[in-house]
């Protein structure tokens, strides 16, 4: 009698395995929570198109995309030898595969912004032993053919540079090419919120460049910092950049006498910020359907 009463006294394997699934659910629910508050701000930022903001709001999207990285490899770490219920286990797949269905029918620009702090310990105007290499892009953007205020553009133009926001640029022949998204079912479902002129609200009143500076090069040791050929050249130390590549050495040039590195922001152009705007309106008018 004794011994039967000492068991159950102590809990038994499956109580305690329950109450650790039990945990990691809850921890898990607090920290999708917590992500979705860090991405709310740098997220409304990045599409208000703003030319102070956006700097800021790539920065803290750049530092929770490296987080949650980490958290996401330490999760599945921790919790491996776990074992779970087949309902636990049902419900990730079903969650993964609406994150998945998500991604599909709303993806995300193919460029987004991103700021990386960039050293200046090397000859950028040399271009045989510069590490990073760079490029005036006068093609992809041609139909603009001048800069443009970007809330007196016609549908027809702010059309074509939302799916801009899609392409992957690389160069070939030393020109800039666009590479046309793999899902445009998606690309094109983001754009109907652009025909029913999602959120009627008045136009930023922000200036279109009709040509851009893309990286054309870079070597691995810069790869290591997020650049990648295609990036597009935004803003530099906070200030919007808009001019071709001798203005770019002129203002590295000038950051160099002061700063061993410095602040630049990639992607965060007027195209990519109206199309996370556009993505963000049709996902909330799905939710409320």
């Amino acid at each position: 009698a004794s011994i039967v009463d000492m068991n159950n006294k102590s809990p038994s394997k499956d109580n305690f395995i329950n109450r650790r699934i039990r945990k990691t659910q809850s921890e898990d629910s607090h920290d999708r929570r917590k992500l979705v508050d860090q991405k709310s701000y740098p997220n409304s930022q990045s599409q208000s198109q703003n030319a102070r903001r956006m700097p800021r709001a790539s920065s803290i999207m750049s530092t929770n995309s490296t987080a949650s990285a980490t958290r996401s490899s330490l999760a599945t770490t921790s919790t491996a030898t776990i074992p779970m219920s087949s309902s636990s286990q049902s419900n990730l797949r079903r969650e993964a595969e609406n994150e998945r269905r998500w991604r599909v029918n709303f993806p995300l620009p193919s460029r987004m912004p991103k700021q990386v702090k960039l050293p200046l310990d090397f000859d950028f105007e040399n271009k045989r032993i510069s590490p990073i290499r760079f490029i005036d892009d006068e093609e992809t953007l041609s139909f603009l053919h001048y800069n443009q205020r970007y809330n007196r553009m016609d549908y027809h133009l702010r059309k074509k540079l939302v799916e801009d926001a899609f392409c992957t640029l690389y160069i070939s022949w030393g020109k800039v090419k666009q590479r046309q998204s793999y899902n445009s079912i998606g690309s094109r479902n983001i754009l109907v919120g652009l025909e029913h002129q999602a959120e009627e609200r008045q136009l930023p009143d922000i200036r279109v460049p009709w040509r851009r500076v893309i990286i054309s090069y870079v070597e691995k040791s810069f790869e290591r910092l997020g650049l990648r050929v295609g990036d597009v050249v935004t803003h530099v130390d906070g200030e919007v950049f808009d001019g071709n590549i001798e203005k770019l050495r002129f203002l590295l040039a000038m950051k160099k006498r002061d700063s061993s590195s410095v602040d630049i922001v990639l992607n965060a152009d007027p195209g990519v910020a109206e199309a996370l705007r556009l993505r963000s309106f049709m996902i909330r008018s799905q939710e409320f359907l």
